[in-house]
């Protein structure tokens, strides 16, 4: 060890060789007493240089966690992080915040960029999603997203390209400028994209459904999922509907403003050996959360009567038995909910299920049966209504042609068959004669390559 030292850390070398000399000699002085090891001279001497291999391996983990765990950006000034870095790893000094924030994530930014920008340019022909959206926590910021997909080697890919700060009035024209700005950015030529979905928002039909192709070709799709929460909400409301959901929706802000009564309902659910569970709010915004509100409630109703039975003062919470049994029977149409889930996929093409999944929902769920109640066939006629209306006819073209070239469906779900094999027999005409134009453009430009070089050459 000492030669290792001596040969390789001659500094180190010259203070243990002087602190060894006077310890030998019988110092008595402070300074020998306290004389460090070798392993401690090295930890007070040795620390990770800034353009060490060490320190950029950490640079990097402390950022990609930064961005992974989406933690803010000053934690690592913090006193209890700063004190985790000094405890695990002695030798390395963290950085300052603006280290982090102006170089250490735009290089990660950059390079995991390059390496999205070339998986993208392996694709041929691109869908996009894009939405609008606010974050939570109160601040309510608007933020805008992108993400589009695209086939490589027979397998589903997806990037999301863009969340941006979106401050600007939400119209159509501002969103159509963000996309354009974005996809130039990115080096995609927009031409080459063949479907976009967004929610139904004016604003969003407007930016890309127009038969102007200089915005944004292709077809535009209302996402199925707030298709049919639309369809649900206009449903919910049904007069007799809307009041038996305002009722459920006072018992549960009478329970979430009370903590008394949301012990006592915790004591109840024991006692009745009910499942120990909250009552859920429903909010606007969130699809399926009235569905999840009213199941609650019926699920929890024994010991919610339970505790309002012991507060005189509370009865008028509890909804009254005709509101129970308009609950009991929309629950069983708010069944359809699964559905939005059905269709959510990036790791699978689901357009081609589309006109199955509403078929099956439109022929099958929502048929009129003897047996049903007047509610429940008005429910049903509101909700197949709306939906039949959701899609354009150039829609259901595309949706007829996808489900034809699946060959879990086929031609079972087309209105016209002969005319979606006829429209299959263009598109795949148009698809033959793009590949023979590009081809001979590639032959092209290849021979006057050849061609130049042959002439500097000679």
């Amino acid at each position: 060890m000492f030669a290792h030292i001596r040969d390789n850390h001659p500094l180190q070398f010259r203070e243990i060789k002087s602190g060894h000399a006077s310890s030998s000699a019988g110092s008595s002085s402070a300074e020998a007493i306290v004389q460090p090891t070798v392993q401690e001279a090295f930890q007070r001497q040795a620390s990770y240089g800034p353009s060490s291999h060490r320190a950029k391996e950490i640079n990097h983990a402390i950022a990609y966690c930064i961005a992974k765990d989406m933690i803010p950006i000053y934690t690592v000034a913090k006193p209890g992080f700063l004190k985790l870095m000094k405890t695990t790893v002695p030798l390395y000094k963290v950085p300052s915040q603006k280290f982090f924030s102006k170089t250490e994530l735009p290089k990660m930014y950059n390079s995991l960029k390059e390496d999205v920008g070339k998986r993208i340019a392996q694709g041929k022909w691109y869908a996009a999603t894009t939405d609008l959206w606010t974050s939570s926590g109160g601040s309510g910021h608007p933020y805008i997203s992108f993400t589009i997909h695209y086939l490589t080697d027979w397998k589903l890919q997806s990037n999301c390209l863009e969340t941006q700060f979106f401050p600007e009035d939400h119209t159509a024209d501002n969103i159509s400028e963000f996309s354009d700005n974005m996809l130039q950015e990115w080096g995609i030529n927009k031409e080459f994209f063949v479907s976009i979905t967004t929610d139904n928002a004016t604003n969003m039909k407007k930016a890309f459904e127009t038969s102007d192709t200089t915005t944004f070709p292709g077809q535009w799709f209302g996402c199925f999922g707030h298709n049919l929460n639309l369809a649900i909400s206009k449903a919910l409301k049904i007069q007799r509907v809307d009041t038996a959901v305002r009722s459920c929706r006072h018992l549960v802000q009478g329970f979430s403003r009370s903590w008394k009564r949301r012990r006592e309902l915790r004591n109840k659910q024991e006692a009745l050996n009910v499942p120990q569970r909250s009552l859920i709010h429903d909010v606007v915004t969130r699809w399926g959360s009235t569905q999840k509100m009213l199941q609650r409630f019926i699920e929890q109703q024994q010991a919610v009567c339970a505790v309002l039975a012991t507060e005189r003062g509370a009865w008028h919470l509890m909804p009254k038995d005709a509101d129970i049994a308009v609950i009991e029977q929309v629950l069983q149409i708010l069944q359809l909910s699964a559905f939005t889930d059905a269709l959510a996929s990036e790791s699978r093409v689901s357009l081609s299920a589309l006109r199955p999944v509403l078929s099956h929902i439109i022929s099958d769920i929502l048929e009129v049966k003897n047996e049903d109640s007047a509610l429940t066939i008005d429910l049903k006629r509101v909700i197949k209504s709306d939906l039949e209306s959701r899609y354009s006819v150039d829609a259901k073209k595309v949706m007829d042609l996808t489900s034809f070239v699946d060959p879990r469906f086929k031609g079972s779900f087309s209105d016209d068959l002969d005319a979606t094999v006829n429209c299959c027999i263009e598109e795949a005409s148009k698809l033959a004669e793009m590949t023979t134009l590009s081809e001979g453009a590639a032959q092209t430009e290849q021979s006057s390559t050849e061609a130049e070089v042959a002439e500097v050459n000679a």
